[in-house]
C-alpha cells in the first residue's frame, strides 16, 4: 500500500529545479485541526462522521508526502473538461479520474490503481491535495481540494458513489443549473496550504518552485491483535490500527523506510558525477533520519548493477572512475535480443521502435562473497530487480533461480530500452508488482515481446549461475573456491614475539619468521586500505650488523579446509615509502632500521594471513 501511494508523485519533471521527494509523519496540531474543521471539510454528511471525529480528536496524525521539481498537477481542474490533445491532464486523471487508465506509457502510474491507495492508508479515507504549477496562461498557480473515497452508499433515498471533494462551487459549464466542484485557487490556495502542510513551495527571481503535496490523515498500520487468545496458529493475526501513538509512529516509519528502500532505490543513483535523478527525504516531525544515505548503503550492489545498463543504454554520464562494491567476483551485462518471426503487417518498428537493432533490454549479473557489509542489507539476496525503463521504477525482484553455495549471493537488474518499455507497461497488472504477458495485455505484439524477454533474462541468468557451479578440474583453481571459507577480513594486531621481538601474529593477521635471530622485522602499525579489500601495514626492518634486510611477505587466506597461498593473480602486494609506490611484489629490500608500507590487497574481502620473512643482505 505505501508502495503505490509513492509511485504516483514521480511523473513529469520541472527541469528549473532539482526534483526532490519527501514523507513526513506527525502530529496535527490544533491549529491546522481547525483549518481542516471550519475551512476544509465543512459541512459533513452523516456518512462521514469517522472524519468529523478525527478532526476534533487531539492525537490525530498525518502523512504529508510532497514532490519538487515535477510539473505539479497542471491542465484542467473541472471534472467535465476535456484537456486538449497534447496537452496534460494531470490535475483531472491524478484527483478525479480515480481508476482509470493513464495514457502515458512512461511516467509512473498506468491504470490509476494507485491514486486510491493514499485512500486506503487512511483510517477515514481522506486526503487533501495542494500543488503548484505552470498554466496555459504562464502563471503559477497554487491549487487545493480535499476529497474522500469511501463505499457507495444510500442517504435520504437517494444513492452516492461514496466519492466526495471538497473545493469552490461554481456552475457547470454543460449544465449551469448545476455546480461543478473545482479546487481552490490562487493566494486563498496558498494561505491555507501553508497553514496545513510543513513544506512549502520555494520561489527564486522570476523562477517558482512546482510540484505537490498530499496530507492524508490518521494513517494505519499493521500491528498484532494483542486480544487475540487462539491457538490455531503461532502468531497472532495483523489488525489495522490508526497511529496514536509515539510506538505507532515508528513502526509506520519503519515500514516507510523499507518501501522506499526496495522500490525508490533508483532514484538515489546518480546519473552523473554530482546529482541523483531524485533527493529523497524522510521526517518524523522536524527530525530528518537520512533515509537517502541508508537507501544507498543497501542498495549498493543493485545500484552497480543499474550503473552498468544505465552505462549501455547511453543514460549514465559518469566521467571518473567509480567506487565498486566489494566482494564482486565476476559480473557481466547481457543484451537482451529477440528475433521476432515476419508476420503481414506487421513491421520491425512496431517490436523495437526506432532501435535499429533487436535489443530489447539489458540485464545486468553480479556474483558477490557474502561479506559482514552485505549481511545487513534489506534487499532481496539471490534475486533479479526488474524495473520500468523511463520512470526506473521497481516492478518486482524474482527469485526464480537458486544458488547453493552458502558462501556467495547473487544479484541482477533488467531495464528495457526506452523504446520498449511500452511493452512491459502493457503487461502490467493495475498493483504494478509484476509483468504478466498473457493476461495484463490483449495487445498480441506486447506480448510476445515481454514473454520471450522474461524467458531469456532467466535463460541468461542461469547460465552465468552454473557457469560459477560447475567443478572445476583438480590442477585449477576457481573464483569459488578462492572464496570459499572467507567470511571477514581481520585486522592486523601487534602481538610479542615470543622471540623478544614485536610482531603481528594471531594466526589471523601478520606474523614475521626471522631466518637468523639477528635480523627481524616490527610491525609499527596497520589500518585497513581504502577499498576495504586489504590491510595497509607500517614495518621496519633491523639487522644488527648494520646491513640492509630484504623483507619477503606471502599471503594466505584462511578457508575451511586450512591456509591456502594466494597466488599473483588473486592477491597484490605493493611496497610504499611516505605514501608513494617504490616496489611491487612479495619481496622488498629495506636499509637497516628503515620504515616502509606495505599494501595487501585481495580481489574479494577475506580472512588473510601474512607472512613476513626477514633475510640479511650483505
Amino acid at each position: 500500500m505505501v508502495r503505490e501511494t509513492l509511485q504516483n508523485s514521480w511523473d513529469a519533471r520541472d527541469e528549473d529545479w532539482d526534483p526532490a521527494y519527501g514523507v513526513r509523519v506527525y502530529k496535527v496540531n490544533e491549529g491546522a485541526r481547525k483549518v481542516l474543521r471550519e475551512q476544509i471539510f465543512t459541512d459533513l454528511p452523516s456518512s462521514l462522521g469517522d472524519l468529523g471525529t478525527s478532526l476534533n480528536n487531539p492525537n490525530l496524525h498525518a502523512i504529508e508526502i510532497y514532490d519538487r521539481g515535477t510539473t505539479g498537477l497542471n491542465g484542467p481542474y473541472r471534472a467535465t473538461e476535456v484537456a486538449e490533445e497534447g496537452k496534460p491532464n494531470n490535475f483531472n486523471s491524478f484527483v478525479f479520474d480515480i481508476g482509470t487508465t493513464k495514457a502515458s506509457e512512461s511516467s509512473g502510474g498506468t491504470f490509476g490503481f494507485g491514486k486510491t491507495a493514499t485512500f486506503e492508508v487512511s483510517r477515514v479515507h481522506s486526503v487533501v491535495y495542494w500543488t503548484r504549477c505552470l498554466t496555459d496562461s504562464g502563471q503559477f498557480e497554487h491549487r487545493l481540494i480535499a476529497a474522500s473515497l469511501h463505499e457507495p452508499y444510500a442517504e435520504n433515498k437517494q444513492r452516492f458513489t461514496g466519492a466526495h471533494w471538497w473545493g469552490n462551487l461554481v456552475p457547470s459549464t454543460s449544465n449551469p443549473a448545476l455546480d461543478d466542484i473545482v479546487p481552490i485557487v490562487g493566494d486563498e490556495a496558498q494561505r491555507l496550504g501553508e497553514l496545513l502542510f510543513h513544506v512549502p513551495f520555494g520561489d527564486e527571481g522570476e523562477f517558482h518552485e512546482t510540484g505537490t503535496s498530499i496530507l492524508i490523515l490518521e494513517p494505519v498500520i499493521s500491528v498484532e491483535d494483542v486480544d487475540y487468545t487462539g491457538a490455531e496458529v503461532e502468531q497472532a493475526p495483523l489488525v489495522q490500527v490508526a497511529v496514536e501513538t509515539d510506538d505507532h509512529v515508528s513502526e509506520l516509519l519503519i515500514q516507510i523506510s523499507e518501501a522506499l528502500s526496495l522500490n525508490s532505490w533508483p532514484k538515489t543513483i546518480p546519473l552523473d558525477n554530482e546529482n541523483a535523478p531524485m533527493l529523497i527525504e524522510l521526517y518524523r516531525n522536524e527530525d530528518e533520519l537520512g533515509v537517502a544515505d541508508r537507501i544507498r548503503q543497501e542498495s549498493e550492489i543493485y545500484a552497480n548493477a543499474l550503473i552498468h545498463v544505465r552505462t549501455k543504454q547511453g543514460q549514465q554520464s559518469f566521467e571518473d572512475e567509480r567506487d565498486v562494491p566489494s566482494g564482486i567476483l565476476d559480473q557481466r551485462t547481457i543484451e537482451i535480443t529477440l528475433r521476432p518471426p515476419k508476420k503481414p503487417g506487421i513491421s520491425h518498428s512496431d517490436y523495437f521502435g526506432t532501435r535499429r537493432d533487436r535489443i530489447v533490454g539489458h540485464l545486468h549479473l553480479s556474483l558477490r562473497l557474502k561479506t559482514p557489509e552485505s549481511a545487513p542489507q534489506s534487499h532481496h539476496q539471490n534475486a533479479l530487480c526488474l524495473m520500468r525503463s523511463e520512470a526506473e521504477l521497481v516492478v518486482y525482484y524474482d527469485e526464480f533461480a537458486e544458488f547453493t553455495d552458502e558462501n556467495i549471493e547473487w544479484h541482477g537488474v533488467f531495464k528495457p530500452t526506452p523504446e520498449c518499455d511500452k511493452h512491459f507497461s502493457a503487461s502490467e497488472p493495475p498493483t504494478h508488482d509484476s509483468w504478466t504477458p498473457r493476461s495484463g495485455t490483449d495487445n498480441e505484439i506486447s506480448a510476445y515481446v515481454v514473454s520471450r524477454a522474461l524467458n531469456n533474462i532467466r535463460q541468461k541468468t542461469r547460465e552465468f549461475l552454473s557457469a560459477h557451479q560447475t567443478p572445476q578440474k583438480e590442477s585449477t583453481r576457481s573464483v569459488r573456491e578462492v572464496a570459499n571459507g572467507l567470511r571477514e577480513f581481520v585486522p592486523f594486531g601487534k602481538l610479542d614475539d615470543p622471540e623478544g621481538g614485536t610482531s603481528a601474529s594471531t594466526g589471523r593477521g601478520a606474523r614475521s619468521k626471522k631466518s637468523r635471530p639477528d635480523v627481524g622485522v616490527e610491525v609499527l602499525g596497520s589500518e585497513a586500505t581504502n577499498d576495504r579489500l586489504g590491510q595497509q601495514l607500517q614495518v621496519q626492518a633491523s639487522s644488527k650488523s648494520g646491513n640492509s634486510v630484504l623483507v619477503k611477505a606471502d599471503i594466505f587466506a584462511l578457508t575451511a579446509e586450512g591456509r591456502m597461498k594466494l597466488t599473483d593473480e588473486e592477491a597484490e602486494v605493493v611496497w610504499l615509502k611516505d605514501g608513494i609506490q617504490v616496489a611491487q611484489g612479495n619481496r622488498y629490500t629495506v636499509p637497516n632500521h628503515g620504515v616502509v608500507d606495505i599494501a595487501f590487497r585481495t580481489h574479494v574481502v577475506a580472512a588473510l594471513e601474512v607472512d613476513l620473512q626477514t633475510e640479511e643482505i650483505n
